[in-house]
Formats: structure tokens, sequence, C-alpha cells
């Protein structure tokens, strides 16, 4: 088998879209024949769209004539069956190898000393679309045939989408009325919200469709869990070279993962340091005000953390009286200090938190320049309060990796680097989770990433063998895994999508005919034939002599810290230790003092005496010059 079948059809946000479309009616002895009516009935289950299509001819002429017409598919849809009315009896179609029901066609069709019989025919042009002849459209009266159509459901915002052909301008052809069968959910064509079974008419353009030619029915479902199905051909044995089993396997995500807090209680930590800038104070108002946005009956406060850890209001306020804090701290500036005590911070929030009913939420903002003696593992420790932190970046992403992480892991929460304008929308993320985190599909290797509610996920390509098909993910931090479930009739259809879409080129006719004939589908090697029993005069056939049978860094917006690596000499720590001379005379003093850019963020003593701890406050006083701001970090030992 040729390497393109190994290649994959994976999406994440699915939707069904089509270029437009248009069917074309053709008479092939010229006569008036025209569509009379064109009714489909839609059934949706078990991940199948099956579209059930009745469509009548007649003929306004003289002559027995044929109609030929060019038939457009729902996308990725199959054909997988045909059947033809005489009087009010319904004969159903053969699905016979393609050469054959085309030429059987033609000998019933023709003209000759043969007995004549009325067939149907329905055969494969593309991968999207089909070819139906019906045979006679008598003068003055009608032919009436019927196929089925088998899709996939597309998946979007927590809906499933199909989508149909709308009619078109050719007057040969009638307005297309829609009728969807039960269904256990809201119904939606064009926009419109319809009951089960209330025909529609799809003739009419709908809002914003101008341009295409089809119709797009939602379906939204009564859903609140993930579902998953899985297809496979597994059970047919195919030769080709490198073939092995091909998979269809789908993961529907709900509308929502889970609902918004009630009557929570949130304490930011909001990092005060000397390395953080005017503009990632500005990024963590951002954050606080747009977290605050989700939680209108929630209560809050904001502890300021740089050395130490101080309360802004004293006390949990309501949503009105938080945000004019908020607008308060906005228009005074933020009085930036040394130190970076990220664990005082998270005891301070601790205990206020400790003793309050409902949901509970530290959420500490950080531009990660702490001391080198931080001890992560001292301060992780389950609480029952769910703890997020959130580490000064750009963009908005999950980084398990690190090592302030483990704090909200351990408290069921999650890390996250963001910062700047126009992410409010993920910050309702740190508030109720609204994405699977960290995807993978058993037996399928393939990097998936994250999967935001109501999206979907969509794989159809050749595996070795019949994957187990499970979902595994992070809901926050919880584990989740999801087993897809099998049903006969989704193997069936998967076999016949290989044809429409477009994974059978490289494999041989043998192959093709296996999978076809599994699936029951039109095929390039197949076609459907239904026979009408009755027989009628050979002179009416069509002389096909005179017409033959023809049987695609920081993005903008986002907050900049301004730090670079030091190339140059590095700037000395200077600090005014005169007034420890003058009430300390004769002691000496050594220290270590650690630095980001230019903030202190520890002062380490190893000496101890009067004079020293004298030396270690003036050096906690000391404001660095803007030369330091070239060093992301680096330590000095100070004698004096």
């Amino acid at each position: 088998m040729k390497s393109e079948l190994a290649g994959l059809i994976v999406l994440f946000a699915v939707t069904s879209s089509s270029a437009a479309l248009a069917d074309t009616l053709l008479s092939t002895l010229g006569e008036p024949v025209t569509e009379v009516s064109h009714s489909v009935t839609l059934s949706v289950g078990e991940g199948l769209a099956t579209f059930v299509v009745r469509r009548t001819f007649a003929n306004t002429g003289v002559l027995h004539d044929e109609a030929v017409l060019s038939v457009d598919m729902p996308t990725f849809a199959i054909a997988t069956g045909l059947r033809i009315r005489a009087g009010n009896v319904w004969y159903g179609g053969d699905l016979l190898e393609a050469q054959e029901a085309a030429d059987k066609y033609t000998e019933l069709t023709g003209m000759g000393g043969f007995q004549a019989r009325d067939p149907a025919l329905l055969a494969w042009e593309s991968e999207a679309t089909l070819h139906l002849r019906i045979f006679p459209v008598p003068p003055g009266a009608t032919a009436t045939l019927e196929y089925t159509l088998v899709a996939p459901l597309g998946w979007e915002g927590g809906e499933a989408i199909v989508d149909y052909w709308r009619g078109g301008e050719d007057e040969a052809l009638s307005t297309v009325v829609l009728q969807v069968l039960e269904y256990p959910g809201q119904i939606l064509v064009d926009g419109r919200l319809v009951t089960f079974e209330q025909p529609v008419v799809l003739s009419a353009r709908g809002e914003g469709e101008q341009d295409s030619g089809t119709a797009q029915i939602r379906l939204k479902p009564d859903q609140s869990k993930i579902i998953g199905r899985a297809g496979s051909t597994e059970q047919i044995r195919l030769t080709s070279e490198g073939s092995t089993v091909f998979s269809k396997i789908e993961f529907d995500l709900p509308q929502r993962l889970s609902e918004l807090p009630k009557l929570a209680s949130v304490v930011f930590l909001m990092d005060r340091s000397r390395s953080v800038s005017e503009e990632l104070v500005q990024a963590q108002l951002d954050v606080m005000e747009g977290v605050a946005s989700f939680l209108p009956d929630a209560r809050f406060e904001i502890v300021m953390v740089d050395r130490q850890a101080t309360p802004l209001q004293g006390a949990l306020v309501d949503h009105a009286a938080f945000v004019e804090a908020l607008a308060r701290l906005r228009d005074q500036n933020v009085a930036l200090k040394n130190g970076s005590n990220l664990d005082l911070g998270l005891a301070m929030g601790r205990d206020l938190l400790k003793d309050v009913q409902g949901p509970r939420f530290i959420i500490a903002l950080s531009d990660d320049r702490l001391r080198p003696s931080w001890d992560t593992q001292a301060v992780a420790r389950a609480t029952g309060i769910m703890t997020h932190i959130v580490v000064l970046d750009h963009g908005f992403s999950r980084d398990d990796a690190h090592r302030l992480s483990s704090i909200a892991l351990t408290e069921g929460g999650i890390l996250v680097r963001t910062g700047g304008d126009g992410l409010r929308s993920e910050f309702e993320h740190l508030v109720r989770p609204i994405r699977l985190e960290g995807v993978s599909v058993s037996d399928i290797d393939d990097e998936i990433g994250d999967l935001d509610e109501g999206s979907a996920y969509r794989f159809f390509g050749v595996v070795p063998k019949r994957p187990r098909a499970a979902l595994r993910a992070k809901l926050w931090n919880q584990p989740i895994v999801v087993n897809a479930w099998r049903r006969p009739a989704f193997d069936r259809a998967a076999a016949g999508w290989v044809f429409s879409h477009g994974l059978f080129h490289g494999l041989d006719e043998e192959d093709m005919m296996r999978l076809a004939r599994y699936a029951e589908a039109v095929s390039p090697v197949t076609s459907y034939l239904a026979i009408e029993p009755g027989v009628r005069p050979s002179v009416v056939g069509i002389d096909r002599s005179a017409s033959g049978l023809g049987m695609q860094g920081f993005g903008a917006g986002g907050y900049g810290m301004g730090i670079g690596i030091g190339t140059g000499p590095v700037p000395k720590i200077e600090i005014d230790v005169e007034p420890c001379r003058l009430s300390h005379p004769g002691q000496q003093a050594k220290v270590t003092v650690h630095t980001t850019t230019i903030e202190i963020v520890d002062v380490v003593a190893h000496s101890s005496n009067e004079f020293t701890a004298c030396i270690v406050e003036r050096a906690w006083a000391t404001e660095l010059p803007s030369a330091f701001l070239s060093f992301a970090q680096q330590s000095q030992a100070l004698q004096f």
C-alpha cells in the first residue's frame, strides 16, 4: 500500500462544511424532465447521521426518457442503499461490482429483442459526488426512487453538526424539504429552532449563508459527559502492501465540563517585589479583575507579598468593594519593595480561608524571582484550599514541569504562565476547568495537547491493530479516562468512510471491494442497481450508440520584563553601613546577598552579632541601581 495511507485526518474543533454544492439534472433524450419532489428525513444516533432521500421526477414531454443526476453529498457521506417504487411497492437495490452494474443497467434500458425492465443505478462519481440514473420517466407521468446516505457527525461548541444541499437555481430541480426524526435535544436548521418531524424548506439561503449551497443542521444534545466512539476494519483482511487496520476514533466534549462555584472565597497573592515592572503590576491587576468577573457572588482579599505578607483590606470583601479596590490600585503607584516571600503569602492566605465555608481559592501571582534557598516542597501541602500559581509571562499555558507547580498540584490546582491583554476569557480556567489538558488516546501516536469544552477530537487513519481508544487527560489535576464505545454500525460506516475521506488511494481493487461490501457502500468499485420486476416494451429503450453512459518571546500585547543576560562586569552591591558602624563600633559582619535583577530576594547572615543584624536590615532597605537589570540572578558575599 502506498505511503499516503499512513496519513491522518485529525480535527479538534470539528465542523461540517462544504464548498457550494449543486445537484445537476439532465435528460438523456432531451425531454423536459424535472424534479417535482425532493424530501429528506434525517435520523441521528451512535455517531451517525443517516439521510433517507426520496426524489420524484416528472416528464412533460412525449417520449420515455432517462433522468441523469449528479448528486452532491453531505460532508464525508457514503451511499448505503437504493430502491425504486412501482405503484405503492418499493424494490430494493443490490450492491454489485461497478462494471457489472453498469452493463446490466445498459442492457435493461437499451433497445432490442429482450425482456425490458425498469432500473435505477447509483454509482460513484467522486469522493463527494454520486452518479444517479433512473429509466424510464414516462411521458405525462413520474418516477420515484430513494437512496440512503450515512455521514459522520461534526462537532462544535458542544453541538453535533451536519450539512445538506439546500437546493439551487436550476429550475429542473425541486425545493428540498428536510425532516429531522425524533431527537433528544434542540434542532436548529440555519439557525432556526425547529421541532423534530417538522418539515423545513431548505431552498432559501440562511442568514450569513449567501455564498453557501449547504444548509447547516445543528443538534444540541442533552449531554454532560464526554462521549467516545471507535470504529475499525479489523475484521476485514486487507492484503495491499503495508495495509493493516483503518480506524476512526471520535471524542465529543460537552458544552460545559464544569460549573462556576457559588459563594466562593478568593485570596489573591500579589507580587509587590522590586523585580516586578509597572507593566507586570498592571498584568496582575488584569488577572485579578478577569478572575473576579466570573465570580460576582464571591468574596475577595489581596495579600501584598514582598519581604513580608500584608493584607490589603484586612478582610474578605464582596465583589463591588473588590472592584473598587482594584481601581484604586490602578490609579496609584504600588510601592515596590525588596523580597519575594511567597511562602509567607501562602501561609497568610491559608490562615484567612481556614474557617471559611464554601469553595475556597488561593491564586498566587509571582514573577518567579525568588530566593535560591526557597524550599517548594516545604510549602506544598494539602489544606483543602484550591491553589493556583500564576507565573507572570505571556500567553496562557499550563506548566506542570515548573518548580512551583507542586504547590498547586498538591492542592488539586494548576500552574499557568500568563499575562497581557485580550486573555480575559482564559482566566475562567482559574475558576473552573474549561478544557482537558495533556490529552492522549491509547495506541494513537498523535500530539493532541489540550481540548476545550465543546470541542472534539477526530482521528482517521491506518494503525497496526485495532486501538484500545481510551482518552486520558486532566481536568485541572483530576485524572480523566473515557473509553470509546464500539458498535457494528459504526464499524461498517468507518469502512465506507475510507472512500469518502480519500484514504483508499493505494489500495488494490480487491481490498476496495472488501471494504465496500462490508460497508454496503457505493465506491469506485461498487454500485447499487435497483430493478422493478415489471415488463415494458423494449421499443422505449435508449439507443446507447447515440447517448453513452458515463459511468479535492512575547506576542503583541504581552508584557515584557526587560530582562537580559549580563555580559559586562557585575556591579557591586553597595550598602550604606555607616549608621551600623556608628552604633556598633569594632564589630565585623559577613553576609551573602541574593538578587534577581534590581530586587534583593534574600540576605543570609554568616556572623552573629548586633552589627550583622543591623547590616541585614540595611541590606533589605537597599535599592539596587538600574545596572543590575542586565543580570537575571546573582549572589554576592560581602564582608564589613
